[in-house]
């Protein structure tokens, strides 16, 4: 549930940014037949999730590598949405992330800018000690979640 949850959120930070510089990349046809199929051989829920799985790796990957689109991350969350009306899974909402732990967020943001890596790496730890991870994002963005 943890890596869906993470998945599904991720998502949303790509599909909810305003800029987009990647080009758009369709390949989620390839796992909605693969669903599809699953569903038609008497409700195979075990492949269908790993063809899930397989989707949430493809796309984790790409990403990591900055090559997901907004426009393809959007396309994604609509099929997530739909395919988990057949699962139900209630994915948690992301929990508010209280002001002055977005301050050492900003803080950071702006260490790595000015290349201070010493300082950035300073303010990744006082999070971690604060139960915080911090992720690096495309687009020099940056993203804050509760461990």
């Amino acid at each position: 549930m943890r890596k869906i949850s993470d998945w599904v959120s991720n998502l949303k930070d790509l599909a909810a940014a305003k800029s987009d510089s990647s080009s758009e990349i369709d390949f989620t046809h390839i796992y909605k037949k693969r669903f599809e199929e699953a569903m038609d051989d008497d409700l195979n829920t075990p492949i269908a999730l790993a063809v899930i799985y397989e989707l949430i790796t493809e796309t984790n990957r790409l990403l990591a590598e900055n090559k997901l689109s907004v426009a393809t991350a959007k396309n994604i969350l609509g099929y997530w949405e739909k395919i988990n009306k057949v699962f139900g899974l209630i994915i948690e909402a992301k929990g508010e992330i209280p002001a002055g732990i977005q301050k050492i967020g900003e803080e950071r943001k702006m260490a790595r800018d000015s290349k201070d890596f010493p300082k950035s790496d300073e303010l990744r730890d006082r999070l971690a000690e604060l139960g915080y991870a911090i992720e690096d994002l495309k687009d020099n963005n940056y993203s804050i979640k509760k461990k």
